[in-house]
């Protein structure tokens, strides 16, 4: 097990090496860092997304959310690498790496107990391949590395104090579900299927439990409140936004939420919204020279575990089992699928690692079934290796793709490497005042600038209020390229000032010769 464990970790960290620099640092994974990094170093709070909220000690700002529904455990993991090593994009990387194949670990310790050994190491090898879960991880901006966790040690958790039913089981087993929780708040989906389908398949079981272990429930609740009491306080002002419209279903958002299901399933997503430059609402509309049969794998699973249970005699223990990995991926997919605005993969994975456990377990079963001299069974064992050979093999190449893709361009538009050189050149020039025109500048400038004085001119536009568009040559305003530009505003200044004699606008190019952004300056440079 450990062996397994410690080649996927290599595989994982080798494959990750080419992200630590590449692509360049995205506005919400730089939110993260910036937070951290303010902590250490001690600059003033104030400068990030609206919603951000820290507390001071010893002087500093130290992170509590990073917006109203996402809470800054992220942050607080980052401060310690930060503090050990540097504030730095291949840092922070290389943390998000140490995540991603710890809870790969926690994934297999929990398999293992609950299905066994060959489940556990196939599920983790699968896991350890999928595209959506590598980049998801490697170059997460969701929180979703502490998000899986969370949600790995919580089971492996929850595990054991069911099966050793003690105190201090039990109040990790909650401490570490309410940090999911508090690191953000849609992980109550993955809770409240998990849950519903435990009741579903352990009914009785839990029902004994909670008459006779009484004060297990309480010490696990405790913990719960414990690790994401922050979370509940928020609770109540969270769901007054909702009501009041702060957060409705946009037109075309199941449209969305469906494309990047088949986008995760498929293993294209990543590869997409690099190709697009990080535009979400274009990325679906390109084509992807990759693709793996993961969604279509999963579904003959599904399909098998229900023959398996419908016309199968199986012992009850395997047969609850079945029953609760089934309906919780079942009901994980559809809460993500029903919350209002979860259109991006970092919530479509909440029902991961669920998928690779039922392909792990319907494989496991098949070839123990298949266990005969018969020419049939043997031609369907062999049936069945060359499928999850070929699974597998298609996800190498879509991970090898992905990343020489990267590799190519350093990244486009809001993923880009370009706008780490414009702050090396800036950064010695604290007099500026960089102004940015668009959304997805200034967490970025932040981090590389230790924060210059910044100023987002295209925030008024959400209220209906007029830009303020007004500087002198201690300005620098910045605007993407037309193709990544989300707002009109810095389209619409540069044709403005393209007949300014005092206006000097210069193109900003990644490693392909695309130009990503322009800087636009005033009397000169």
């Amino acid at each position: 097990m450990l062996g397994g464990w410690l080649l996927l970790a290599i595989f994982v960290l080798v494959m990750g090496r080419a992200n630590l620099t590449a692509p360049g640092l995205f506005y919400d994974e730089a939110v993260f860092a910036g937070m951290a990094k303010d902590f250490l170093v001690g600059n003033a709070p104030g400068h990030h997304m609206p919603g951000a909220a820290t507390t001071e000690i010893s002087g500093a700002p130290f992170p509590v959310f990073v917006q109203p529904y996402l809470g800054a455990l992220k942050c607080w993991l980052l401060i310690p690498a930060f503090k050990l090593f540097s504030a730095s994009v291949a840092v922070l990387r290389a943390a998000n790496l140490v995540c991603a194949i710890s809870s790969i670990g926690f994934c297999m310790l929990w398999a293992w107990r609950l299905l066994g050994l060959r489940v556990a190491l196939l599920a983790g090898v699968l896991l350890a391949l999928d595209p959506a879960y590598f980049f998801g991880n490697a170059l997460d901006w969701g929180s979703l590395g502490p998000s899986f966790l969370c949600r790995t040690g919580g089971f492996l958790l929850v595990l054991l104090a069911w099966q050793r039913q003690q105190i201090l089981w039990a109040l990790l087993a909650g401490g570490v579900l309410g940090l999911g929780f508090f690191n953000k708040i849609d992980f109550a989906i993955l809770i409240l299927g998990a849950s519903a389908a435990a009741m579903i398949a352990y009914g009785r079981s839990l029902r004994s439990l909670l008459v006779e272990r009484r004060i297990l429930w309480l010490v696990a609740g405790l913990g719960f409140a414990v690790g994401g009491g922050l979370m509940l306080l928020r609770l109540p002002f969270i769901f007054s936004a909702m009501l009041a419209g702060d957060n409705p279903s946009q037109p075309g958002e199941m449209t969305e939420k469906f494309l990047t299901l088949r986008a995760m399933y498929d293993g294209s997503y990543f590869y997409r919204l690099m190709a697009a430059g990080g535009r979400f609402d274009q990325m679906h509309q390109l084509a992807a020279p990759v693709w793996t049969p993961l969604g279509l794998v999963l579904l003959v699973a599904i399909l098998t575990l229900i023959v398996r249970l419908k016309f199968f005699i199986l012992p009850e223990p395997a047969r609850r089992l079945r029953i609760f990995l089934l309906l919780t991926a079942g009901l994980v997919t559809l809460g993500a699928g029903l919350l209002p605005g979860a259109v991006r993969i970092h919530h479509t994975t909440l029902v991961y690692p669920f998928p690779h456990l039922l392909i792990a377990l319907a494989a496991v079963d098949g070839w123990t079934w298949l266990r005969s001299a018969s020419r049939f069974r043997r031609g369907a064992r062999g049936l069945l290796v060359i499928t999850l050979g070929l699974l597998m093999l298609l996800e190498l190449f879509t991970l090898t793709r992905t990343q020489r893709f990267i590799q190519q361009t350093g990244g486009r538009g809001w993923w880009s490497q370009t706008l780490e050189k414009f702050c090396t050149e800036v950064k010695p020039q604290p007099n500026l005042t960089l102004v940015s025109l668009d959304w997805g500048f200034n967490e970025q400038l932040a981090f590389f600038t230790d924060c210059s004085p910044l100023e987002e001119a295209f925030r008024p536009l959400a209220s209906g209020e007029p830009p303020r568009l007004i500087g002198d040559a201690h300005h620098v305003f910045l605007a993407h390229a037309p193709e990544f530009s989300l707002y009109a505003l810095g389209p619409k200044f540069m044709e403005a000032m393209a007949q300014n004699t005092n206006a000097s606008i210069q193109p900003w190019q990644d490693s392909s010769g695309q130009t990503v952004f322009y800087t636009i300056r005033f009397g000169g440079r």
